[in-house]
């Protein structure tokens, strides 16, 4: 974090994202799983969660493989 933004990074050491769909990966009812298999809203629904608190949800791959997600958010002021 910095002054004014907390982060919270979530990583794994799978093979991560495939190029073709990252930038879809978002998307309502756009699924990387085999049919059948995922609907295509827990990231959607995650991102308007994140939005809804004035954050931001992103999504990359590391160089060695796996996916890194991170949530941004505006650092709360205490209350004095």
């Amino acid at each position: 974090s910095d002054e004014e933004t907390v982060h919270l990074t979530v990583e794994d050491n799978g093979p991560g994202i495939p190029d073709d769909i990252i930038d879809r990966i978002f998307d309502p009812f756009f699924s990387g799983s085999e049919t059948g298999l995922g609907m295509g809203l827990g990231l959607t629904i995650t991102q308007n969660i994140v939005s809804d608190m004035q954050g931001t949800l992103t999504v990359r791959n590391q160089p060695k493989g796996g996916a890194v997600f991170t949530a941004s958010f505006p650092r709360l002021r205490e209350l004095e």
